[in-house]
């Protein structure tokens, strides 16, 4: 399945509206138990894209993924290509409850915890 990409500003953090503030508090502290970790570090967007299916898949509790990705220093220009392309994925998708840059201990600003739905 090819996942959407928009052209919609986006931030290193998103909270969905539905979903309390201390939620995104927690997750920015550290406080929520990562239950998946996902590397695409490296990869190209076909390859990074099939890895992150699981985020998609339905479930029956919250599940929060950590995503790494890299910072982008070995990019083109040192332009963060798979996390630019991931936060546009992620502020898109109807699943995503919450998501923002790792605490440095899973990875800082090289990764990303997302925060999905039950559904």
């Amino acid at each position: 399945m090819r996942l959407a990409m928009f052209n919609t500003p986006r931030s290193t953090s998103y909270k969905a509206p539905s979903t309390p503030n201390q939620t995104l508090r927690e997750l920015k502290n550290g406080k929520i138990p990562i239950n998946h970790i996902i590397h695409i570090r490296g990869l190209t967007r076909d390859e990074a894209e099939e890895a992150i299916q699981p985020l998609f898949h339905k479930r029956q509790k919250q599940t929060l993924y950590c995503i790494i990705h890299g910072k982008g220093l070995g990019s083109h220009n040192q332009t963060p290509v798979l996390k630019t392309w991931l936060l546009d994925i992620l502020y898109n998708h109807p699943s995503v409850l919450a998501y923002c840059p790792a605490t440095p201990k899973d990875g800082g600003t090289g990764a990303t915890y997302v925060l999905i739905s039950c559904r």
